[in-house]
């Protein structure tokens, strides 16, 4: 049975993924994980919300020395530094429960620790005091999947990554701006892309390397060089088309003499 709550009340709007989630409530089984991120007023949450099957642990030696008989979708842990190093906690949560959804918990997080254990294959973090609400969204959104793209993870410099990231859905929304402003389209059918661009935003702020200063530069720096003629998709058309004249392979052929 799904419980009303503040996001699974829009349950005819969500869309597919979202809808599964909350249907599968009942049948997901959760392990919170660690005494200082107080597990009892996580395990009220988690109840309120739908879960039903619900383990603690003390502490991250006992989640991962404990034999399964069924793996876990969701574990909630806490991300400060204890008996075991975050980074292999989580690679050994996932090794013992394919597909798990991992969610770190803490008061000071670091951004470089967080993204570090979502490089490792966490899909969320919460800041305590937790809430219902907050706590219901950022299972949502870490049960459809991670929070960055294969892009963003793997990049040596993630600001420029993101900095592409926010670029190309700026382009997106603006393709979609003018294409709806051209056909009379409704303003919802970019409302998704306008949600993405958002969401990479405040993402990019969020995780950013250094300072918002450097990711700020970044994006300037991604500008100047999309603006580079040859770098289009109509410049590096032209760029052919020219090399094709030098080559003399876009000539046209000369009709044969009468």
């Amino acid at each position: 049975m799904v419980r009303i709550t503040a996001l699974s009340r829009l349950l005819p709007a969500l869309n597919t993924a979202e809808r599964t989630f909350y249907k599968n409530l009942s049948s997901y089984r959760v392990a919170i994980v660690g005494k200082r991120i107080h597990p009892n007023q996580i395990r009220f949450q988690m109840k309120a919300l739908g879960f039903i099957s619900i383990d603690t642990y003390p502490n991250h030696t006992a989640a991962t020395s404990t034999k399964l008989t069924q793996p876990y979708t969701h574990v909630l842990f806490d991300a400060r530094e204890d008996e075991l190093k975050m980074t292999y906690f989580v690679e050994k949560m996932l090794e013992n429960n394919k597909g798990v959804v991992m969610v770190a918990i803490s008061e000071e997080p670091r951004i470089d620790n967080v993204f570090q254990l979502i490089q490792k294959g966490a899909r969320g973090f919460l800041v305590p005091p937790l809430n219902l609400e907050t706590t219901e969204l950022v299972l949502l959104q870490a049960t459809n999947g991670p929070p960055f793209s294969e892009l963003i993870l793997t990049a040596e410099r993630r600001n420029q990554a993101f900095a592409e990231v926010i670029l190309n859905n700026l382009y997106r929304v603006s393709v979609a701006l003018r294409h709806s402003r051209e056909h009379n389209l409704p303003f919802e059918a970019i409302r998704k892309l306008n949600t993405a661009l958002q969401e990479s935003i405040e993402m990019a702020m969020m995780f950013c390397e250094f300072d918002e200063k450097d990711l700020k530069q970044c994006i300037f720096e991604a500008c100047i060089r999309r603006a580079d003629d040859e770098r289009t998709r109509l410049g590096k058309l032209r760029k052919s088309l020219r090399q094709k004249r030098a080559t003399g392979e876009g000539a046209p052929e000369e009709s044969p003499s009468a």
